[in-house]
C-alpha cells in the first residue's frame, strides 16, 4: 500500500513540476512575442505566400508558380491559421508556436528526469525555459519551433518506448512528420538503425517497420514534387543546390548566395539545375580535395563554437546579440562538461540516442553547410547534457578530477578558437561589429 501511495505521490510531483515548467516557459515566450517583432526573413515571406495560396485553395504556389523546394507541413500549419482567421496569421502563429515551445520545455524536463533524476531534470527544464533560441524563434515564422517540438517527441519516444511495437509505429509517424517539416531528419535513420540494432538488440526485419511508416507518410508529397518538377526529391527538390552551396569554389562553410549558383539560371529546368549541381560538386571535390577538407574543418568549428553572425537576429538588436553570444558560449561549456562527466556514468547506453541524433545533425552540416538555425535543432539532446554538466560542476565530490576536466575543456576551447581565427580572420570583424 505504501508503494502505491509513493508512486501516486511521485506521479503528482512530476505533474506539478511539468505544469510549472510549462507555465513559466509559456509566460516568458508570450512576453517576448508581445514586446518584440523581428524583421521578416526571406524564408518567412515565402512561407506566408505558400500559406495564403493554400488557404485560398490555389495549391502549393509562390507568386502563381508551383513550389517544390519547401517542405509542406509548416506552410500548411500557417495556411490553416490563415484560413480560420481569414487574415494575417502572424500573431496567432507566434502564440501557437509559444505553446509548442513550452511543451518542448516540458518534454526536455521529462526526458532528462527519466535519464538522470529529478534534480538534473529540473535543471534542464530551467535551461530550456531560458534558452534564448527557444524563446526568440517563436517570434519568427520559420520551421524551427515546430521541428524542435517534433524532435523532442521523437527522442522521448525512442528513449521511453523503443522496446514496444507501438513505440516503433509512433517513431515512424514522428519521423515522417518531422521530414515533412525539415527533410534533413531523414539522415537520422541510419544512426537510428545502429542504435536499435546494436544497443536495443532488435532484429533487422523489425527495423524495417520504422522506415516503412516514415516513407508511407512522405510518399504522397514525393509523388507530388516529382510530377510538378519532373525531378525526384523525397520532400524538397533543392538538395543538390544546397550541396553546391556548401561544396564549391566560393563556398564559405555557411549558407550564402553565390554568383554561380545554378538557382539563378532561369534557362535551366529543375532537373538540369540539379544535374549541374551534382557535376559541379563532384568536379570541385575531385580537383580540390584540400579545399574540401578546409570547408569540412570550417563547418565543424562553426557547429561546436558560437562564431560569426549570431542567431540571425537583426543587427539593430545589438544588446540581445551580445547577451546571447555570451550565454551560448557558457551553454557549450556546460555541454562539454556534461559530455565528459557522463563518460563516467553507468547510463551510457541509455543516453547514446542523444549522441547519435547530434551526430546526424553534425553529419548534415558537414555534407551541406552550417547555419545557427540548424544547430538549435539539437537542443532537445544538448540541453540534458548541459544540465548534467551543471550538476557535475555543482557537486562537492571529486573536486580534483573536476578541476582537471574543466582545465582540459578550457584548453580545447582555446585551441578551437585559435584554429577558427586562423581559418577565418573575418570572425574578428564579426565580433567587432557586435560590440561596435
Amino acid at each position: 500500500m505504501e508503494k502505491v501511495n509513493d508512486k501516486s505521490h511521485d506521479r503528482r510531483r512530476v505533474i506539478y513540476w511539468a505544469l510549472a515548467v510549462f507555465l513559466a516557459a509559456l509566460l516568458l515566450r508570450l512576453i517576448v512575442i508581445i514586446l518584440w517583432a523581428p524583421e521578416p526573413l526571406y524564408d518567412w515571406v515565402e512561407y506566408l505566400k505558400l500559406a495564403k495560396s493554400l488557404a485560398e485553395g490555389s495549391g502549393f504556389m509562390v507568386d502563381g508558380i508551383a513550389n517544390t523546394i519547401r517542405a509542406p507541413l509548416y506552410p500548411a500549419f500557417l495556411g490553416i491559421i490563415h484560413y480560420i482567421t481569414g487574415g494575417e496569421p502572424y500573431r496567432t502563429a507566434t502564440i501557437l508556436q509559444s505553446i509548442l515551445s513550452a511543451f518542448t520545455c516540458v518534454i526536455i524536463f521529462l526526458l532528462t528526469r527519466d535519464s538522470w533524476g529529478e534534480k538534473i531534470g529540473l535543471t534542464a527544464g530551467i535551461i530550456a525555459i531560458l534558452a534564448p533560441d527557444l524563446i526568440l524563434y517563436n517570434a519568427y515564422l520559420l520551421t524551427e519551433t515546430l521541428f524542435i517540438f517534433e524532435v523532442s517527441l521523437l527522442v522521448y519516444c525512442l528513449y521511453k518506448h523503443s522496446d514496444k511495437l507501438l513505440g516503433w509505429i509512433v517513431t515512424g509517424l514522428l519521423l515522417g512528420l518531422a521530414a515533412l517539416t525539415r527533410p534533413t531528419i531523414l539522415f537520422f535513420l541510419p544512426f537510428l538503425f545502429l542504435w536499435i540494432y546494436f544497443i536495443k538488440k532488435v532484429k533487422i526485419y523489425k527495423l524495417l517497420l520504422i522506415p516503412l511508416i516514415t516513407f508511407v507518410v512522405i510518399t504522397p508529397w514525393t509523388v507530388h514534387n516529382s510530377i510538378v518538377s519532373g525531378s525526384f526529391g523525397f520532400v524538397r527538390n533543392d538538395g543538390p543546390v544546397n550541396l553546391f552551396i556548401g561544396n564549391s569554389e566560393n563556398a564559405t562553410g555557411k549558407d550564402c548566395y553565390l554568383e554561380d549558383d545554378p538557382r539563378f539560371n532561369s534557362e535551366l529546368s529543375e532537373t538540369e539545375k540539379n544535374s549541374k549541381c551534382y557535376r559541379e560538386v563532384f568536379n570541385f571535390i575531385s580537383k580540390n580535395p584540400l579545399k574540401e577538407l578546409r570547408l569540412i574543418a570550417l563547418k565543424s568549428i562553426f557547429f561546436i563554437t558560437p562564431t560569426g553572425d549570431i542567431y540571425g537576429i537583426s543587427k539593430n538588436y545589438k544588446l540581445p546579440n551580445i547577451i546571447m553570444y555570451f550565454i551560448t558560449g557558457l551553454f557549450f561549456e556546460f555541454i562539454l562538461l556534461g559530455a565528459v562527466a557522463l563518460c563516467f556514468s553507468n547510463n551510457i547506453k541509455g543516453i547514446s540516442i542523444y549522441w547519435l541524433y547530434i551526430a546526424s545533425v553534425f553529419f548534415v552540416v558537414l555534407v551541406f553547410f552550417f547555419q545557427e538555425r540548424y544547430r538549435i535543432t539539437t537542443y532537445p539532446t544538448l540541453i540534458p547534457l548541459a544540465a548534467a554538466g551543471w550538476a557535475f560542476l555543482s557537486g562537492r565530490e571529486q573536486r580534483k578530477r573536476k578541476v582537471i576536466i574543466v582545465a582540459f575543456i578550457m584548453i580545447i576551447q582555446l585551441i578551437l578558437g585559435l584554429f577558427a581565427l586562423a581559418l577565418r580572420p573575418d570572425i574578428i570583424v564579426s565580433i567587432r561589429k557586435i560590440f561596435a
